[in-house]
C-alpha cells in the first residue's frame, strides 16, 4: 500500500519547471551622451582595472587613476557631444558592456568589452554596427602590436593592416602612479567600397 500510495502521489504531483538561467541578452543600441558615466567606468576598468582600495604608495596610485578618469571624461564627452561621431553600446539588463566610437573623420578611437561580456562576439557586434553607420570615407584606428584579440577581431570585420609603428601608452604604476610605457603598435584601415550604380545615377556605397 505505501508503494502505491508514492506512486499515485508522485503521478498526482506537477513537475517542476525548469528555471530559465540563461544570461540576458546583449543589445546593441547608439550611444547617448547621458552614458557617459557608465561608459566611462567601462572604459576605465577595461584599460586601467579597478582602484578599489589599494591607493599605491603615496597614493600615487589614486592620484593616477584620478588623472585618467579626467582625460578619458573629456575625450568621452567631446566624442560623445560631436554631432559627426558615431558610437555604440552594447547593453546586458540595465549594464552598459561594451562601448565604440569613431570620430566624424573615421578615427575608431575607443572599443572596449567587459570582461563578463567577451567571448560573445560583442565586440564584432559593435565594429560591425559601427562600420554600417560611418559615412566616413575609411576607418583607422591603431592598435598594439600584441593585442592578438583585438588584431582578430579587427581582421574579422574587414580591416587590414596598413603599417607598424612605435606608439605610447598610460600604464599605472603602483609606485609612480600615472606613466608612459612604449609599445609597438599597427595601424588598421577598412575602406568603403563602391557599389553598381544606384537608379538615379549615383554610386551605392556600402561596407
Amino acid at each position: 500500500m505505501w508503494l502505491l500510495s508514492s506512486l499515485a502521489a508522485a503521478l498526482c504531483t506537477p513537475p517542476l519547471r525548469a528555471q530559465n538561467t540563461a544570461a540576458p541578452l546583449v543589445s546593441i543600441a547608439a550611444t547617448q551622451p547621458s552614458d557617459l558615466d557608465a561608459v566611462l567606468d567601462l572604459t576605465m576598468e577595461v584599460f586601467f582595472g579597478v582602484l578599489g582600495n589599494d591607493f599605491g604608495f603615496n597614493n600615487n596610485r589614486a592620484v593616477a587613476f584620478d588623472e585618467l578618469t579626467g582625460l578619458q571624461r573629456e575625450s568621452l564627452r567631446s566624442l560623445l557631444a560631436d554631432a559627426s561621431a558615431v558610437s555604440f553600446k552594447a547593453t546586458r539588463g540595465d549594464d552598459v558592456v561594451g562601448f565604440v566610437v569613431a570620430s566624424g573623420g573615421g578615427e575608431v578611437t575607443n572599443l572596449v568589452v567587459a570582461p563578463s561580456a567577451r567571448r560573445a562576439r560583442v565586440g564584432q557586434r559593435l565594429v560591425t554596427e559601427l562600420v554600417t553607420a560611418s559615412s566616413a570615407p575609411a576607418l583607422v584606428l591603431e592598435v598594439d602590436q600584441d593585442n592578438e584579440a583585438a588584431l582578430g577581431l579587427y581582421r574579422a570585420c574587414g580591416f587590414a593592416v596598413t603599417s607598424e609603428l612605435p606608439g605610447t601608452r598610460y600604464v599605472v604604476d603602483w609606485w609612480r602612479g600615472r606613466c608612459i610605457e612604449k609599445v609597438g603598435k599597427v595601424s588598421m584601415v577598412r575602406e568603403r567600397e563602391l557599389g553598381a550604380a544606384d537608379e538615379a545615377g549615383g554610386v551605392k556605397e556600402n561596407w
